[in-house]
């Protein structure tokens, strides 16, 4: 009986050690010709454009935006995106709609970003100056012995406003700036249909 899972251990172990080489598989799936292609199946208009928009107001698909976003953050940098959309016949009219319903989604998304990334570092600005001012009334407060309870109030102040900028400027600022360049990416898409 330890036969088999000593076998199983041993595949698993195999298996573990063994190394993935990520950017040789994705060469083979994605990249061509210096270009990055992103293929999707659809079936109808729907598969893209909600089928709860109105005419004129139309809205990309949610599975159809998160599949996008999802293949397009796996595809390195330095390669510009083509979105292939496969297996159905679009008029004239429905391709120029697609394209422009997937360029004002991103360039919307794009521009919502960029306005979170401003207040996320004036946010942190502010909080770097709060600090830095409790610090101050933290250290003309060292001297007094009678405001104990002041002067812990100021420290926690202190250490609260340095832990919040810190989070935002170091860590927050730089997932937001990913994000605005994986939007950049997808506004600027290459959009080509294939029957």
């Amino acid at each position: 009986m330890k036969k088999p899972r000593n076998k199983k251990i041993k595949k698993l172990k195999k298996y573990q050690t063994k190394k993935f080489d990520y950017y040789k598989t994705l060469n083979e799936y994605y990249i061509e010709n210096g270009e990055a292609y992103i293929s999707v199946n659809v079936y109808s208009m729907d598969d893209i454009i909600s089928r709860y928009s109105v005419k004129n107001d139309e809205v990309l698909n949610y599975e159809f935006m998160r599949y996008l976003e999802t293949n397009s953050s796996y595809i390195p940098d330095d390669y510009p995106l083509v979105l292939e959309i496969c297996n159905h016949h679009f008029n004239d009219e429905e391709k120029e709609i697609i394209r422009k319903v997937i360029s004002n989604h991103y360039g919307i998304s794009l521009i919502n970003k960029n306005e979170e990334l401003k207040a996320n570092k004036r946010k942190g600005k502010y909080l770097i100056l709060f600090g830095l001012l409790s610090f101050i009334i933290f250290a003309c407060l060292a001297y007094l012995d009678k405001l104990m309870i002041i002067r812990e109030i100021f420290s926690l102040i202190f250490c609260f406003t340095v832990w919040e900028a810190t989070d935002i400027v170091i860590f927050n600022d730089d997932q937001i700036k990913e994000e605005i360049y994986n939007l950049q990416n997808l506004s600027e898409i290459k959009i080509i249909f294939k029957d």
